[in-house]
């Protein structure tokens, strides 16, 4: 969790969090590594619509950026 804090400014939010469940997802459940995949995806999408889009939070962009809508 400590490196994804200070992943988060240079990477953004997008990113940081997929890598992130992946990593979790992947350690701490015996799913396949398509199922991992999907998981994190589906979850950070999740979070974005959430967090960005009906919450409005300014989340970190990072150097990629992205834009749903």
């Amino acid at each position: 969790l400590v490196a994804y804090m200070f992943l988060m400014s240079p990477l953004g939010f997008l990113l940081s969090t997929f890598l992130l469940l992946i990593l979790l997802f992947r350690v701490q459940a015996t799913y396949s590594l398509r199922k991992v995949i999907f998981l994190s995806a589906a979850a950070t999408i999740a979070s974005i619509i959430v967090f960005d889009v009906w919450l409005g939070v300014q989340l970190p962009r990072g150097f990629i950026g992205y834009s749903l809508f």
